[in-house]
Order: structure tokens, then C-alpha cells, then sequence
């Protein structure tokens, strides 16, 4: 269990680094072969673990959601502050906009679409949300996986209980997404709620491998790793060729962390495909998670990462932003690229900052949800009553 544990957090470790090189180095042409590496598509392999790691029965519904709001929504306001205290002492010598702030704070937090949808966008009179949200972080993780959990826990373990439903219910899951993404495709949905049901085929998906002890086998088989090897060359050659933005409609993070730069020409068709390298990809990196766990020099810097990867995942695009905007880091006139030792550069100070912003932030929301043990004499009391 203690090695499975180190391997999942070595995962999410290496999974954040991925991640956070993929956005500092987006300007670089070498960007559109990322859809070759298999490890482009992580972000597939964080719902996937999540559900991996589902008790059944150890909590009720609303208990359990009430913890996914803890673990998630708290740290995305938080950070979405933090985020927008940089942004505005980076654009103070410009001067400050309230209407840029208010707006950029409020997009980060419950992403443009739902500010769309209510129409907030027309009040603060917005033409172009991007320009009005510089800091803008990718909230559409959280909220996604957020809602995913609510559907989740809500059906998870009834279709659990049989092999067949789940093999039902996860085709119809994915089928009833690529429905309402295609019924939906003009339409500001708060939250992009319609893509909640893939985000839970995903989590079934990891509770699935749980129970049929997928990552607890000492010993990989050998010929099952050759064909998910196969699979996976043919499935991300023919994306790339093919220039498909893998899920292409699923704001640029679901949907395009294959990194390609495709014309999604398949559309709504692309989200199947979309899962489907996504579970064959966390296949494969968790266990090459598994192997480099045995490396004892890496388990405790990248277990480390993992621990904070979420809080690194969120505070890495203002520090990009502010970067880019106080040094130039990364910036290039359009048609050319960016130096490649500016992005180096840019990655590691993004890393190193938002890293140690992540570590003390979380130990600050521990100190304040954790509860607080009893004293002997409290304890006492409550047995005499």
C-alpha cells in the first residue's frame, strides 16, 4: 500500500512538471509534436487517479461532496486572490482598471463561460474576455472535476457492484456527452456542466482499476504492455497526423492536453477519442510511475510535488503572465519564437515560485480545516455528559 501511495504522489509530481512545461513553452514550434508523447495527455490521468483512490462506504453523499469542496473550490479562491493581488501589482504602472480586475478575478474563478452564460460579460461591457483577464487561471479543472464528483458519488456504487454496468454505464456516459456537446456546441453552459458525465466516466474508470487491482500487481505483464505501447503509438501518430485537437471542445485543457494545435476536424467525434487515449495514457505513465518509484533519490522530490501539485497547477499562470509582462520572459513579436533559454528560464523561476507559494498556502488550509484534537480533559467532560 506504502508503494502504491509513493508511486501515485511521484505520478502527480511528474504530472504538474509536464504540465507546467507544456504552458511556458506553448510559443515553441516543437509545441505541435506533443501529441506524440504520451505523456502530453495527464490531465486525463488526474481523474483517473482520483477515482482510483474511492472508498466505498466510507462516507455518505453529502459528506463526501462537502470534502471535494474543501479540497477543491477553497484553493481555487484562494489562489484566484492570490492570483489577482499579483496580476494587479504587475499592471499598477500601466494604471490600475477596476472593470479589467473585477472581471479578470470573477473569469478566473467561475470561468468565462458561466459569466457568458449570465450575461455578466454584456455588464461589464467585455468584448474580449482574454484581454480583460490576464491572470486568468485554468479553474476549469477544478470546477470539472468538482462536478464530476457529484455525479459520481451519486451513482458510483451502484454500477460498481456489477462488471457489466459499469462496462454499460461508461460507453453511455461518454455517448451522452458527445449528445449535449453537440446539442449545446453555441450555447454558454455555466461551468460547461454538459462535459461533467465524461469527467465522470474517467473517475468510474479509475474505481474500476481498483477493483480489479490494475496498479497492484508486482510484475507488469510483459504483452499487455506491448499492446497498450501499440495502441498508443498508432492512436497519438494518427492524431497528429490528422491534426485532430483531441476532445477539441473542451476548453483548451480536457480537450487539448494532447498540446496540438489541430483544427478539430471531427468535433464532438474527437471526445470518445478523447477518453480513450486518455485511459490508455494514464496506464502507461502510472506505471512508468511505478518504475521510477524504485529510484529512491527521486521518491521524495517528486512525491513532494505531488502532495502540492494542485496548488502548483493553479498559481503557474499569473507567475507566467507576470514573467512574461515584467521581463518580457517568453514574449515574442507575433511570427517569431521565443528564445529557448528564455522559456527554461521562465519554467524554472514559475516552477520554484509556485511551488513554495503552494507549500505554505496548504499548510495555512490544513492549520485551518483540520480539526482540532481533543484535549484529555475535553474528552473526559464529553464521557461524563
Amino acid at each position: 500500500m506504502k508503494n502504491r501511495m509513493i508511486a501515485q504522489d511521484i505520478a502527480k509530481g511528474l504530472a504538474v512538471i509536464v504540465v507546467l512545461w507544456f504552458h511556458a513553452a506553448a510559443r515553441l514550434s516543437s509545441f505541435n509534436l506533443y501529441p506524440l508523447i504520451p505523456f502530453a495527455y495527464v490531465m486525463a490521468f488526474y481523474f483517473i487517479i482520483s477515482g482510483y483512490n474511492y472508498k466505498s462506504g466510507r462516507r455518505s453523499i453529502g459528506q463526501s461532496i462537502w470534502l471535494r469542496f474543501k479540497q477543491l473550490l477553497i484553493p481555487l479562491f484562494v489562489y484566484c486572490v492570490l492570483s489577482s493581488i499579483v496580476t494587479l501589482c504587475v499592471s499598477l504602472p500601466n494604471g490600475y482598471d477596476f472593470k479589467s480586475n473585477a472581471y479578470g478575478f470573477l473569469s478566473s474563478l467561475f470561468m468565462s463561460e458561466t459569466l457568458k452564460a449570465f450575461k455578466i460579460d454584456v455588464a461589464f461591457g467585455v468584448t474580449n474576455a482574454f484581454s480583460y483577464a490576464p491572470s486568468t487561471i485554468a479553474s476549469w479543472f477544478v470546477w470539472y472535476m468538482f462536478f464530476g464528483y457529484c455525479l459520481f458519488y451519486c451513482i458510483a456504487d451502484f454500477i460498481l457492484k456489477k462488471n457489466y454496468r459499469f462496462f454499460i454505464s461508461v460507453p453511455l456516459l461518454v455517448g451522452l456527452t458527445v449528445l449535449l456537446a453537440w446539442l449545446l456546441e453555441d450555447v454558454n453552459v455555466p461551468f460547461n456542466l454538459y462535459y461533467t458525465p465524461l469527467v465522470t466516466a474517467f473517475l468510474l474508470t479509475g474505481s474500476y482499476f481498483k477493483k480489479a487491482q490494475i496498479f497492484e500487481e508486482k510484475k507488469i505483464p510483459l504483452v499487455w504492455n506491448i499492446i497498450i505501447c501499440v495502441v498508443l503509438a498508432a492512436a497519438c501518430t494518427t492524431t497528429y497526423l490528422l491534426k485532430i485537437d483531441v476532445g477539441g471542445k473542451l476548453r483548451n485543457g480536457i480537450g487539448r492536453f494532447a498540446g496540438g494545435n489541430g483544427t478539430a476536424m471531427l468535433g464532438v467525434v474527437e471526445i470518445p477519442i478523447t477518453f480513450v487515449l486518455g485511459v490508455a495514457c494514464t496506464y502507461y505513465f502510472v506505471n512508468f510511475c511505478r518504475l521510477l518509484a524504485k529510484v529512491k533519490f527521486l521518491q521524495k522530490p517528486l512525491s513532494f510535488l505531488g502532495e502540492n501539485s494542485l496548488g502548483i497547477y493553479l498559481f503557474q499562470f499569473c507567475i507566467l503572465s507576470a514573467l512574461g509582462i515584467l521581463f518580457g520572459l517568453g514574449n515574442a513579436p507575433i511570427g517569431q519564437e521565443p528564445a529557448v533559454w528564455e522559456i527554461i528560464l521562465k519554467f524554472f523561476i514559475t516552477f520554484a515560485i509556485s511551488t513554495v507559494v503552494s507549500y505554505y498556502v496548504g499548510k495555512l488550509l490544513k492549520l485551518i480545516f483540520t480539526p482540532r484534537p481533543k484535549k484529555e480533559e475535553e474528552v473526559k467532560n464529553d464521557q461524563s455528559c
